[in-house]
């Protein structure tokens, strides 16, 4: 059985992950046991359903997510941003959180499945 903390201590960024998992509201053994089910955001994330949810977890990680970000374009994934230039906060905001939430998710597949 692999469990959260396994996962936390051989991600690439278990700071941001960890918030980004609080922040979703979805428990652990429903991530473990239908992870495809959580990867976007037509899945309807609980703590992620809101522009006013995705604005907060942004403001609360932005350090961390943009470094995670620059971890990725370093790792050869080119983050491109649709809001380039931003046009709107609240739209970019959304989108980073669900790229980094997306990413994060394709990990714990990753995880899961080795």
């Amino acid at each position: 059985m692999k469990f959260k903390k396994d996962f936390l201590a051989t991600c690439s960024h278990p700071e941001l992950f960890n918030n980004l998992l609080n922040s979703g509201g979805v428990p652990w053994a429903d991530l473990r046991r239908w992870p495809d089910d959580y990867i976007s955001a037509e899945s309807g994330i609980p703590g992620l359903t809101y522009y006013n949810e995705t604005e907060k977890i942004y403001n609360q990680n932005s350090g961390r997510i943009h470094r995670y970000f620059d971890y990725l374009n370093n790792e050869g994934l080119e983050i491109v941003n649709p809001y380039c230039p931003i046009n709107e906060e609240v739209s970019y905001k959304n989108w980073a959180v669900w790229v980094a939430w997306e990413s994060m998710m394709s990990d714990i597949i990753h995880f899961l499945e080795s």
